[in-house]
């Protein structure tokens, strides 16, 4: 198995990859000491992690390097059908993890895996084997470029799916490459060039219709983030690691990504910071309504050219406003919503006593001229809002949302593009407005970042603790 025609590594080659990686760490070091120890109080984690892959890698590197690279020709099928398997796994429920309008990966408990990183290794592996059997037969049409094209277009097809228009990108261009090193004839890139150039556009359709936008055709690092925020939630047992520890006071308001029962049954006062931005939050809602009803998403893709006759605007008085959760945020923006002139509705999972009417919530859907969501998104709450409930809602509703996703926002924004739908208006770090159709309009999280906020938060924090250490905690949230 080991090669017997060894030979020196290429140091150079070896050099400068290992300068990239200490860069990187180095980097990942700093940047990364803050956020690993607010979600894991450990301000080295996101380091320890890396450095462990890090060694893996060399470990691997090595056993690449003195294996003779023949020996895995006779394993070059099987691995392939392995990871073909592994690319329909992804869309198993239960099995395939979602995050960010994609479903790429695999959840097995302690990590992910992403099989389109696996199948840009094996399938190049079993392209050469299966190029060097054929032989001069590569260069035929039908023995040569078609079972090729067949290949190619099921992992295509799988990817796409996904979707993931980065990794097939460079799974096509590598097959390509490889196919014509093995002297396939000019001809046969004329025909693959002539068909993609067709295909392309109909590739594209197809992701925006399983993504739902263009964001969601190539490598968004906002997905990697929704990642580690959903999968890397501070876990319980990262906070056991800090001996003595008798509360946990966060300076947010939110909590949900963080298992409050858990710490409870160990004794653990989890507390938040209540109303330290409800102001700030319901007025950003009013400014995002606004601009969708003065379509300045629309006017801004148009060079800030006003287009009379298509982008007439609307006015908020006489709209119907819907607010999904009642609480402090939701009271605040149906207060502004009244002043404003427009009739407010509600629905919360308890009825309130307050002067709007409630009503159930495919009710309310159909009902609002605007819908906001404000509702704080524990784990029974997601997915309230089905399809079924978007698709019945009026032509020109909007929806405007400074909360967690209830709903499918694929969809929402499937359907704006398809102008079934008035507008959507949602806050994303990663993604841009541009990168879709149609009156949607996506704001940096930032509803929250006042001067106001941002003295309230220290107010409220400082009482929090030291109710905590008198032994009579406020806001305990478990």
């Amino acid at each position: 198995m080991r090669s017997p025609r060894y030979h020196p590594p290429d140091y150079w080659l070896l050099s400068l990859t290992f300068l990239l990686i200490a860069f990187g760490l180095i980097m990942l070091s700093s940047a990364g000491a803050v956020v690993g120890f607010q979600r894991f109080g450990q301000a080295d984690y996101f380091l320890r992690q890396q450095l462990f892959s890090f060694a893996v890698g060399c470990a691997v590197m090595y056993v690449m390097a003195i294996v003779d690279y023949h020996f895995w020709r006779r394993f070059a099928f099987f691995l392939l059908i392995i990871s073909i398997g592994l690319l329909v796994a992804v869309f198993l429920p239960g099995l395939g993890f979602e995050a960010g309008g994609a479903r790429r990966w695999i959840n097995l408990g302690s990590f992910l895996l992403q099989p389109s990183e696996i199948i840009k290794l094996t399938f190049l592996l079993y392209l050469a084997v299966w190029l060097e059997k054929r032989g001069k037969g590569a260069h035929d049409f039908t023995y040569g470029l078609l079972p090729f094209l067949f290949l190619l277009g099921i992992i295509v097809l799988l990817i796409m799916m996904q979707p993931d228009l980065g990794t097939v990108s460079i799974i096509v261009l590598v097959s390509i490459v490889v196919y014509f090193l093995a002297g396939a004839p000019w001809r046969h890139l004329l025909i693959i060039l002539g068909g993609g150039a067709v295909a392309f556009e109909d590739i594209q359709s197809f992701a925006v219709a399983r993504g739902g936008s263009h964001v969601a055709l190539r490598r968004d690092p906002g997905i990697d983030a929704e990642i580690r925020r959903r999968h890397y939630a501070l876990p319980v047992e990262r906070i056991e690691k800090m001996k003595g520890l008798k509360a946990l006071c966060l300076t947010t308001s939110s909590f949900s990504w963080i298992d409050g029962k858990k710490l409870a049954e160990r004794g653990i006062i989890l507390t938040n910071t209540p109303g330290k931005s409800t102001n700030a939050v319901a007025e950003f809602n009013m400014y995002m309504m606004m601009t969708l009803l003065r379509k300045i998403p629309l006017i801004a893709k148009n060079n800030w050219e006003m287009d009379y006759d298509n982008f007439i605007n609307d006015e908020a008085k006489g709209k119907t406003a819907g607010i999904i959760g009642l609480g402090q945020i939701g009271s605040r923006v149906a207060e502004l919503c009244a002043g404003l002139g427009l009739k407010v509705y509600y629905w919360d999972r308890k009825t309130k006593e307050v002067d709007y009417e409630r009503l159930e919530l495919a009710d309310l859907l159909k009902k609002a001229d605007v819908i906001f969501n404000t509702l704080a998104t524990p784990t029974e709450v997601k997915g309230i809002i089905t399809d079924e409930m978007i698709k019945n809602m009026k032509q020109t509703a909007l929806i405007v949302s400074t909360s967690d996703p209830i709903y499918n926002s694929e969809l929402i924004l499937q359907q704006v593009a398809e102008n079934k739908l008035g507008g959507f208006a949602f806050e994303s770090d990663s993604r841009k407005f541009t990168d879709f159709k149609g009156n949607v309009m996506v704001f940096p999280e930032q509803a929250y970042l006042t001067k106001e906020t941002l003295a309230n938060t220290s107010r409220i924090t400082t009482e929090t603790v030291l109710s905590v250490i008198k032994g009579t905690p406020i806001n305990k949230v478990n």
